[in-house]
């Protein structure tokens, strides 16, 4: 008989434990593991919760260390799960150096990336055993598959505009001579525009939108040159297009070269000096660019912050914002939310490191359709607004006020969708701002509830949030069952029940019998249970039918003597509706 032992995935626990336990002896090293390992990096699952609850609070802004770890984790009810506190100290007692932690990270992402092949491995596999006759459909699949694990080692981090124009001059067979920290605004080199803001100040956020291929990626870059050529250091996180592609683009604007000749190496001999002198003074400047495409905000935050330590940095310039990962990136998600939440995470980021920031974004047509074509925050493209008249429920008052009566406010408490637990939660606003006059359209329910929004004001359906315009007919949407009140209920259900129908189908008139008429049977036994239960013997509801009605007549069993009168008008008196 032949014993074959069961060989487990690649992993290598004493290198998860390092990175842990590096963290925990000096929590700075985050900002040099982030960009490396993703939580689903590590093999063994308390590992993998310990690093969750690191990122949790890198997020936040707060010191790692064994203590505030442990914090969090017994937050979210883990720090059993990892072992408790004797699992951290055992991680620190262990750990040789905090020094070595990319080389420790380093380790466990390519573990982790060697059991995410031998998983594209079965699913390829799985792919050939389907018998299929879209041999094409097939393949492109198993492309996709190798793709998404090639794609999930993607993070180049910062290049200097030196070693890219270095490799560029190496592939050309040319040589190449080897070659602030302050409060100031950054100046974009533009005059009329540092005129009108001052210079670019630092922990501003400046969006700079415009429809696509009009220059704005070609501006952004021009602001980062010259404040670099101003002693400032910039960095550019480019999602879009690569670093070559950005440092070919500069180099072509500062040697007076097209673009096109320069790609095609059609240029004079004049025209390569110029470039040479060119890549000789771009070469010195403090620009860093990062073309990791489709990054998330923690990477993003990461990598900044190293630069940030390492060289110093003033000015960040992302292009482009609507290319940002969120951080639950789903098809289903709401990109109106998860942009503003990218937003806010820019301008926090800005904040924490002192630093300008530029974030190029794309507009949606409805500016073309504008006779002054001038953008307002709302053609920020995947932006929705609603009509000023729509009414906002405040989460803290209970209060429905107009959203116009919001605008310019922030800081305060709604209630907005939580789609991890898919229930209604408080939720605090960032920012309401008018958008000015645009196209406004109605949308009914079924149930008679309208909603007045712009065509791209987007709502969750069955298949995900979709824009007002793309609804059908007899689509479904989803609303809130109920919202939650600050305020306590101060009468009872069946108090509540009783009220509605006796307004609505009652007679409480002096002078007249206390009854309730109606065609339905049903609901002449409900009102008469809803008064059994609110009083008790001291009435006795008597259902009578009349004809084709039903007449409840409540009846007071009450002796009735001068001041005292039935439960049922002390009540309604009481309430303020008897006689009405």
């Amino acid at each position: 008989m032949t014993l074959y032992a069961e060989k487990l995935l690649p992993h290598n626990i004493e290198a998860e434990e390092a990175v842990i336990g590096s963290l925990l002896i000096d929590g700075e090293c985050i900002a040099r593991v982030a960009p490396v390992l993703q939580p689903g990096d590590f093999y063994r699952e308390r590992n993998q919760l310990c690093y969750d609850a690191a990122v949790a609070l890198f997020n936040r802004d707060e010191a790692i260390d064994q203590t505030t770890l442990a914090g969090e984790l017994a937050r979210t009810e883990k720090l059993d799960a990892v072992g408790g506190m004797a699992y951290l100290s055992h991680l620190v007692s262990i750990t040789p150096t905090s020094v070595h932690s990319e080389d420790y990270a380093e380790i466990v992402s390519r573990t982790s990336v060697m059991r995410k092949l031998i998983s594209a491995a079965a699913r390829i596999s799985e792919l050939g055993y389907n018998d299929t006759d879209d041999l094409e459909g097939t393949l492109r699949q198993a492309e996709d598959v190798l793709f998404a694990v090639r794609g999930s080692r993607q993070t180049r981090g910062f290049v200097p505009l030196r070693q890219i124009y270095d490799q560029y001059l190496q592939d050309r067979a040319g040589v190449v001579e080897p070659l602030s920290d302050s409060a100031s605004p950054v100046m974009s080199g533009y005059s009329e525009l540092d005129e009108l803001l001052g210079g670019i100040q630092r922990s501003d956020m400046l969006i700079l939108g415009a429809r696509p291929s009009l220059g704005k990626s070609t501006l952004a870059l021009n602001i980062s040159l010259n404040a670099a050529k101003n002693g400032a250091t910039a960095g550019v996180f480019s999602l879009e297009m690569s670093c070559e592609q950005l440092a070919m683009r500069i180099l072509a604007s500062e040697a007076g070269i097209d673009t096109h000749r320069l790609r095609l190496g059609l240029y004079t001999m004049a025209e390569e000096q110029r470039m040479i002198d060119a890549i000789g003074s771009l070469s010195d400047l403090p620009v860093y660019i990062d073309d990791t495409p489709y990054q998330s905000m923690i990477e993003m935050r990461s990598k900044a912050r190293r630069l940030s330590l390492e060289q110093g940095l003033d000015l960040v310039v992302v292009d482009y914002l609507q290319l940002v990962q969120g951080q639950t990136r789903t098809f289903s998600a709401n990109r109106v939310q998860e942009i503003s939440e990218i937003s806010r995470s820019l301008k926090a980021l800005a904040r924490d490191l002192n630093v300008a920031l530029i974030a190029c974004s794309q507009l949606s047509r409805l500016v073309e359709n504008r006779p002054s074509h001038r953008p307002v925050l709302s053609d920020l493209r995947d932006s929705g607004c609603l009509s000023g008249e729509t009414l906002i429920t405040l989460a803290d008052t209970g209060e429905r006020v107009p959203i116009k009566e919001l605008a310019s406010s922030s800081g305060f408490g709604i209630w907005a969708l939580n789609q991890d637990t898919c229930k209604v939660e408080r939720s605090v606003v960032s920012n309401v701002f008018s958008t000015g006059v645009k196209p406004v359209y109605e949308m009914i329910t079924k149930l008679g509830r309208g909603i007045r929004a712009t065509a791209n004001h987007k709502f969750l359906t069955i298949n995900g949030w979709r824009r007002l315009d793309e609804l059908v007919p007899g689509e479904r949407i989803a609303l809130p069952r109920a919202l939650c009140s600050p305020q306590k209920q101060d009468m009872s259900s069946a108090e509540l029940g009783l009220l509605g129908h006796l307004i609505g189908d009652g007679c409480t008139l002096t002078g007249h019998a206390i009854q309730y008429t109606t065609r339905e049977p049903d609901l002449a036994r409900v009102v008469a249970d809803l008064a059994s239960e609110m009083f008790g013997d001291e009435v006795n509801p008597r259902i009578v039918e009349e004809r084709q009605w039903y007449q409840v007549y409540l009846s007071s069993t009450r002796r009735h003597t001068p001041g005292v009168r039935s439960a049922v008008v002390e009540w309604l008196d009481n309430l303020g509706v008897f006689d009405l």
